[in-house]
C-alpha cells in the first residue's frame, strides 16, 4: 500500500468521468498533479495524526478526500519527494500544529493537495 499522487485541486466543480452509456460514471474533480515518488504508508502510520488507530490504519484512507494537518501533509509529501510548503504556497507551520490543512479546502474554491493511495 502506497500513496501514489499528490495534485492540486482546482476549484469545486465536480464534473462525472466516464462516456454516457458507461456503467461506472464516477465523479471527479479537475487537478493538476505533481510529479512524485510513490512512498509506502505503512513507514508513516505512527508519524500520522489523521490515523488514529494504528491497528486499523486502512479506514480513513477509503473516502476519496480526507482532511489532514499542515503536518500531516508535509509528511506525506516529503515521503513522496515534493516539498509541500513550495509546490502549495502553504505559510509555514507555527505552533498551532494542529491547524487543519484540508485535502479539499472546506468553502471557497482555492486549491490544496490529495494524496492517492493505492494497494
Amino acid at each position: 500500500h502506497a500513496f501514489t499522487a499528490l495534485a492540486r485541486i482546482r476549484g469545486d466543480a465536480l464534473y462525472q468521468a466516464g462516456a454516457d452509456g458507461d456503467s461506472e460514471r464516477p465523479f471527479r474533480r479537475p487537478a493538476d498533479y505533481l510529479g512524485v515518488q510513490p512512498a509506502l504508508i505503512r513507514p508513516l502510520i505512527d508519524a500520522l495524526a489523521f490515523i488514529r488507530n494504528k491497528a486499523h490504519w486502512g479506514a480513513p484512507l477509503r473516502f476519496g478526500f480526507v482532511q489532514v494537518s499542515r503536518a500531516d501533509f508535509a509528511c506525506i509529501a516529503q515521503a513522496m519527494g515534493c516539498d509541500a510548503a513550495s509546490a502549495f504556497a502553504l505559510p509555514p507551520i507555527d505552533g498551532d500544529a494542529d491547524a487543519a490543512f484540508a485535502a479539499s479546502q472546506q468553502g471557497g474554491n482555492a486549491a490544496t493537495g490529495v494524496a492517492g493511495a493505492h494497494r
